[in-house]
């Protein structure tokens, strides 16, 4: 068992952990995208409009000034909160 800096044990990982994870991740990051490009233009007029993209957007601006620094999270419903 390896140790890090603060005597704290190193996580095992065996190879099937490791390849279901590197199968897993890329679809845990792409299908959300995938899923907004198909559904926007499926509802558009009827259940999104160019103010729900304006109001998306402006939300992740707004929560894009928190990224940076590790282990912080951004909550925005109305206001910004960095923790």
């Amino acid at each position: 068992m390896q140790t890090l800096e603060r005597g704290v044990a190193a996580p095992i990982q065996s190879s099937r952990g490791t390849i279901a994870s590197r199968a897993v991740t890329p679809f845990l990051i792409v299908a959300p995208a995938v899923a907004l490009a198909i559904a926007i233009p499926l509802l558009w007029g009827r259940a999104v409009t160019l103010l729900d993209l304006v109001i998306a957007v402006a939300l992740y601006e707004r929560c894009a000034e928190c990224r940076g620094a590790a282990g912080e999270v951004c909550v925005s419903i109305g206001y910004t909160h960095c923790s």
